[in-house]
């Protein structure tokens, strides 16, 4: 697909500059609560609102009565990041802010994001400068957005990535690169995403003007998180990428593991998805990935 240089019609009956939000949470009833209640402040509730619930076993589905504007869906298995396409389906509007419970916007942040993007229409993503903490340490994915810029466009950075919560989306778009892979969990699921956007001839903006805050929830496994993130760094090299590409990849995921002892187990969580490597790979342009290797060299 190539993008439309066009703008695109207005798909929803709301204001200019208000996106859905779609949040996406499991198991953490207290982060949940103190997001929600900072986009209450911010009169954020006027926007729609829909909160994936990956089935919690806490306190979540109180948290979600004790605020009757937003709109919650349960699913009944955790879906990861692929509960997103839920959220995003059902608020139905031309751009959909993607957070997590652990992540809100400044205000009228949200508003800048749609801004840029009705501005350049050639843009899918745009992801946010994220402010980490009470101390608001900048991430550094920030940084690193940077400094892989692939250009300017407007006061925003190309880049070949981004931050699912702490972004804005066209819908649309989202949905015609099948949106966040159900077998990807939370970790490192953008990346296929992103590469799949890119080859279809989108843009990524990093937009530093677009401040989201970040407040990690304790209630993590860093082990398995670093796990989940490797397996599928793998895994999104053998679905999309050259066999030579994918094959550095792999060894130098596995060079981290065995230094980190976890080797083992990145073996089987990678062979598990064999089949599906099989079975979706589908190889990138080569223009895309020239570019992936330039940015990764």
């Amino acid at each position: 697909m190539t993008p439309d240089p066009t703008p695109r019609p207005t798909l929803t009956r709301r204001a200019t500059g208000e996106p859905g939000v779609v949040i996406i949470t499991m198991n953490r009833a207290g982060e949940l609560a103190t997001t929600l209640d900072v986009l209450f402040d911010q009169q954020l509730s006027e926007l729609p609102t829909v909160v994936v619930d990956n089935a919690s076993t806490d306190g979540t589905s109180d948290v979600l009565g004790n605020h009757a504007w937003v709109q919650s869906i349960r699913v009944e298995r955790n879906l990861g990041g692929a509960a997103r396409n839920i959220g995003a389906e059902e608020v139905d509007t031309e751009f959909v802010a993607f957070l997590d419970d652990d992540t809100w916007p400044e205000p009228d942040a949200l508003v800048r994001a749609v801004a840029h993007l009705r501005a350049h229409p050639h843009v899918a993503v745009v992801a946010a400068h994220v402010l980490v903490g009470d101390d608001n340490r900048v991430d550094p994915i920030c940084h690193a957005m940077v400094e892989g810029a692939l250009g300017r466009v407007g006061a925003g950075y190309r880049t070949a990535g981004f931050l699912a919560g702490a972004s804005v989306v066209r819908s649309r778009t989202l949905r015609d690169v099948g949106g966040f892979h159900p077998a990807f969990g939370v970790g490192g699921e953008e990346e296929l995403v992103a590469w799949d956007l890119l080859d279809a001839g989108w843009s990524l903006v990093y937009l530093p003007e677009f401040v989201v805050h970040h407040h990690p929830s304790p209630q993590r496994d860093p082990a398995q998180r670093r796990l989940r993130e490797s397996r599928n760094r793998i895994w999104s090299a053998w679905m999309r990428r050259s066999v030579a590409d994918a094959a550095r990849r792999t060894i130098a995921e596995a060079r981290v593991a065995r230094r980190a002892h976890s080797l083992a187990a990145l073996g089987r969580a990678v062979l598990r998805g064999l089949p599906m490597l099989v079975r979706e790979r589908r190889r990138l342009t080569r223009a895309t990935e020239s570019m992936l290797r330039d940015l990764e060299a």
